[in-house]
């Protein structure tokens, strides 16, 4: 099988394993605050950073140059059921996205930012 195609098997096993998530997750509460976690590289993929509502409380999160108040790894709440994947772009990280991101969030979305493999602020 040529290596494009176990990459995109792969990428598509994870999108559908987010899909899940954000049905599993399903409006976010006005008060709710922003969470972020992390799901791991494996070998046919970059990271994958993950924006979702949370009633935990969000404490001040650095990034590379980028300060953000976020509840890292805090329990998600339900939102509107719907997943949206977002690019960062050639070169780029999600933290940049970081404001569009919440915008998502709080209008009740599980925002995921995969890292371009091998095109991303960490591997150029």
């Amino acid at each position: 099988m040529p290596t494009f195609t176990v990459h995109a098997q792969a990428l598509l096993a994870r999108h559908a394993a987010f899909a899940v998530f954000a049905l599993a997750v399903g409006c976010a509460p006005a008060d709710a605050a922003v969470g972020v976690a992390r799901i791991a590289a494996t070998a046919a993929a970059g990271p994958i950073t993950v924006f979702y509502a949370t009633a935990a409380a969000p404490a001040t999160v650095q990034r590379g140059p980028f300060t953000f108040s976020l509840a890292e790894d805090g329990a998600p709440v339900r939102g509107n059921g719907r997943l949206v994947v977002v690019s960062h772009g050639s070169g780029g990280s999600p933290w940049v996205h970081a404001d569009l991101a919440r915008a998502l969030v709080d209008a009740g979305f599980v925002v995921a930012f995969p890292e371009h493999h091998r095109d991303s602020t960490r591997d150029p």
